[in-house]
């Protein structure tokens, strides 16, 4: 459910109203203000208000931004999530929660996008957890390594940031998946140097399977980051084990060598099945994404890099 406000020039008030009215809204909220910016000038407007589904909230702000009327120096606006709203509308209706409005997907896989210490300090520490599971084939310590590693979005960024344009968020987004990959890598290699040999995990899933593993966990990531319904931490938590844990054991690998039930071409393998992985989760993440119209084509006039 959302709740969707326009802030407008007053003379756009009525055709934006038509607009939520195409969209199947039935009553908007126009209410004055007054606009004060920085540089003094203070500017009359109105905000146009309605509370609505999710569905229909999408369907508005994908038509108003592919309008004549849209213009970022002229018309903002917000959109939230709502715990319930009780007005004429059935409940069924109301309720209905997919697919989320796009700029809701855009703003937060962009969230994703930043490197921050928080982000850095979590994934290290993460990464020490995960290899020391990888050492002691701990599950419990793997999975709470796991848990702290939002590799997920950052994967699903990259493919959806190309497709509607925003280059700069598939970019960012590359950089946080190679930042990721090189601190899982410094995790293991610090746990390694503080432990000894042997390293016990050896459950890597063959080629094939990864892959297709990687592919199930896309669509499933791309289906969860489009609905209102259902928890989307277990997901990435599928995400992370199929790609979080290569660079983790290649860090152990390089401070205590390789275990003695590995050959000679395993580590060439396990690079391999890596990309492989990755690839698998942005290309079916993305063509789930294009498949139920979740990327809507008016995402790129919010592109900042025109």
């Amino acid at each position: 459910m959302r709740s969707v406000q326009v802030s407008t020039p007053k003379e756009l008030a009525e055709p934006i109203s038509r607009l939520a009215y195409g969209s199947g809204i039935s009553t908007v909220n126009v209410q004055e203000v007054s606009s004060w910016h920085e540089d003094g000038r203070r500017e009359q407007k109105v905000n146009v208000v309605f509370e609505t589904s999710t569905p229909k909230a999408k369907t508005f702000v994908d038509r108003l931004l592919l309008s004549d009327l849209y213009d970022r120096k002229l018309i903002a606006f917000v959109v939230r999530e709502r715990r319930s709203i009780n007005t004429m509308d059935p409940i069924h209706d109301v309720t209905d929660p997919w697919v989320v409005p796009s700029t809701d997907l855009l703003q937060d896989l962009y969230q994703f996008a930043h490197i921050t210490w928080g982000l850095i300090g979590r994934v290290l520490l993460a990464a020490c957890l995960l290899a020391y599971g990888l050492l002691h084939q701990s599950l419990l310590m793997m999975i709470a390594g796991m848990m702290f590693i939002p590799l997920l979005p950052v994967i699903s960024a990259v493919g959806f940031g190309a497709w509607v344009g925003h280059w700069r968020l598939s970019v960012r987004a590359l950089g946080i998946l190679g930042m990721t990959l090189a601190l899982l890598f410094l995790g293991g290699l610090a746990v390694g140097a503080m432990t000894s040999p042997p390293i016990q995990y050896s459950d890597f899933p063959p080629l094939i399977a990864g892959a297709l593993i990687s592919a199930a966990v896309g669509v499933a990531a791309a289906l969860a980051n489009t609905d209102d319904v259902g928890r989307r931490e277990l997901i990435g938590l599928a995400a992370t084990s199929q790609i979080a844990i290569v660079p983790a054991w290649m860090g152990l690998c390089t401070a205590l060598g390789l275990p003695a039930s590995a050959t000679g071409g395993e580590v060439p393998k396990h690079l391999l099945s890596l990309v492989i992985n990755i690839a698998c989760v942005v290309v079916a993440s993305l063509i789930t994404y294009v498949a139920i119209r979740a990327p809507h084509p008016s995402l790129r006039v919010l592109n900042d890099e025109k």
